[in-house]
């Protein structure tokens, strides 16, 4: 016995049958609306957006030392691992070894 959309023995083929024809239909209809809807993005906002971003990162790498340079930074409790030891850092500054902020 055979199963399925093409068996004649099925109770509910004519309306599986209809189930598909109206979502093929329906398909249809968003299929056209869609090729027919006109796009939200403007490319010259895009192109502005991408060119902000981009001098915001070449600002961003051009000045990220200044926070390591920075002497109040150094002496907050901010970890101190990429110039050395604090008293290093200090004297690397000017600062005296025992100099305390």
């Amino acid at each position: 016995m055979a199963s399925g959309l093409n068996s004649y023995n099925s109770l509910n083929r004519a309306v599986r049958i209809k189930d598909m024809a109206r979502i093929v239909e329906d398909n249809k209809i968003m299929l056209r609306k869609l090729q027919g809807a006109a796009s939200c993005y403007s490319i010259d906002r895009w192109n502005q957006d991408d060119k902000k971003k981009k001098k915001l990162v070449k600002m961003i790498c051009r000045n990220s030392d200044r926070f390591l340079k920075n002497p109040y930074f150094l002496c907050n409790g901010l970890p101190n691992t990429t110039l050395g030891t604090a008293n290093s850092e200090h004297s690397f500054y000017g600062f005296g070894a025992g100099t305390h902020f």
